[in-house]
Order: structure tokens, then sequence, then C-alpha cells
């Protein structure tokens, strides 16, 4: 990202509202993605899928792979994938693309420590969202649509007044260079 940049023309492809987690190789951004397709039974879009897929029981009726060399299907992956966490990383700086199983907010990119607590933000997005609300003169969280939520559990150090200012400026300034 060019550092000369307004946080409003920052756009990276495929980071924007992807869940964002720090490479375990180069620390910088990767993608944490889920490594299958559930579709129900008379889902057609089944019929067009390139990746393998398999039957399942239940209220899915196929499965396709994701990262079939490195994640294949198995009955077990199901549940690894849903219970663990566990899904695939992919890394644009140095190309890792592995297994991993999610440790959250530990693995996060996004993340700012403010006081003795950890501020973090999913992606990209959900970053924007938190400095646009810290920004804010109300803090009213049900203007942000489906962020309300996260943001009415933000730490109360990160509200306060006499913390604002520092951490809209970390906010920003990870935003901007695109790195933490």
């Amino acid at each position: 990202m060019k550092s000369s940049s307004t946080i409003e023309e920052v756009q990276e492809v495929g980071l924007d509202n992807s869940i964002t987690v720090r490479c375990p190789r180069c620390g910088g951004r990767a993608i944490y993605d889920t490594p299958f397709i559930f579709y129900e039974k008379n889902d057609k879009r089944v019929q067009g899928e390139t990746r393998p897929v398999h039957p399942v029981a239940g209220r899915y009726k196929w499965v396709a792979e994701k990262y079939p060399s490195i994640y294949p299907w198995s009955p077990s992956s199901k549940v690894r994938a849903a219970i663990g966490g566990t899904g695939v990383i992919k890394c644009a700086q140095c190309h890792l693309v592995k297994v991993h199983s999610l440790s959250w907010p530990a693995d996060a990119y996004y993340k700012w420590e403010v006081k003795g607590r950890v501020l973090w933000a999913r992606s990209y997005k959900h970053a924007r969202v938190i400095l646009g609300f810290l920004q804010s003169t109300t803090r009213e969280p049900l203007d942000y649509g489906s962020f309300a939520a996260d943001l009415r559990k933000l730490p109360r150090e990160a509200i306060s007044a006499k913390n604002r200012a520092r951490i809209v400026k970390m906010l920003k300034d990870t935003l901007l260079r695109g790195k933490r």
C-alpha cells in the first residue's frame, strides 16, 4: 500500500472482508479460509463444481474440497474444521498455503494493545468499522449494521475519551501502512 493514500483509497483484493491472520512464516497478512464448501440437497451449483465432490449425510448432501492436495475430505474433516477452527491459511507475501488451527485473537493480523487489553479486528473492513466508530461523535453501534454486536463488546479502555485519540492514530497507522 502507498503510505500517501487515504484510508478511503486503500482497497486490497481478497483482504477487505476475509478473516486476516498473521502468517506464521513471514509475519505478513494471510487469509484464513474454510477448507470445504457444503451444498444442500437441491443446490444446482454442485453440478458445475470443478473441485472434488463427495456425498455426505445430514442436512448437506455434498461437500467440495477447496484444497484437496493439503486438506482432503474425510468424515472426520468436518468435525476438525467445525470444532477446532481448522482451515487453510494463504499468505500473499511468502506464498505459504497450509492447514492451520485458528487461535483467536492470537492469530489476528489487526490487533492493538490498549492498556493491557487486546483490541482486534477480523478483517480490514472490520478494522475500518472500528476506526469509524471511534472517530464518530455519537458512537452508536446500531449505525454499523452487522458489526453492532462486535462494537458493543469493545473494551472500555478503547472507547474512553482519554485513550481514543491514541487508539485512532494506531488504527490509522496500521490501515495506511498495512503493517502491524
